[in-house]
């Protein structure tokens, strides 16, 4: 096989959308087809699609990070995505998002502004700082607010307002993660 055939960790990593230390513990636990080389680890091309293509829509599936500490919002939200095939995560605040999106970097992220702890804006600035190019849609009740005002530094993001049909959810996710 030629060099290019194979992919770094890093390359994995972009492969499949997840953050290295991610692919590193697949390939640890043998869930993914991997090769030590000296210290680094290998990845050959054709085993990596052969056991996405194993693993079926699971490695292909959008994700979705909804963050917002409204349990029921949380619930309605996560009903909706799933029904149309997203892979939903949840989180209740600020701090455990970034906690998920370092483990696992999601598609998209659906991101309330007023909770408790660390609010919407401070999660958009660390999201920002960190994972400069992912997608924010900023669901909330307050958009004239000081919170939005805040949330304009951080901008390029998505805005649909509280409370919003699951037609209005989809119509803002779907075209973000190029599903129109």
């Amino acid at each position: 096989m030629k060099k290019s055939d194979y992919l770094t960790l890093k390359e994995t990593a972009e492969y499949f959308r997840v953050q290295p230390l991610t692919v590193r513990r697949w390939a640890l636990a043998g869930k993914i087809p991997a090769h030590k080389v000296g210290r680094q680890w290998r990845f050959s091309l054709k085993e990596i699609e052969k056991w996405a293509a194993s693993e079926g829509k699971k490695a292909a599936t959008r994700k979705v990070l909804i963050v917002d500490d409204d349990e029921k919002i949380r619930n309605v939200f996560r009903r909706i995505l799933k029904k149309e095939g997203y892979d939903v995560r949840e989180a209740r605040e600020g701090r455990e998002a970034l906690n998920q999106i370092e483990e696992e970097v999601p598609d998209l992220v659906l991101l309330d502004l007023k909770m408790p702890g660390m609010n919407g804006v401070e999660t958009l600035g660390e999201i920002r700082e960190g994972f400069a190019g992912l997608k924010v849609i900023i669901v909330t009740g307050f958009g004239e607010s000081e919170l939005m005002e805040g949330a304009l530094r951080y901008s390029p993001f998505t805005v649909i307002n509280k409370p919003c049909s699951g037609e209005e959810l989809l119509g803002a996710v779907k075209p973000l993660l190029n599903e129109d």
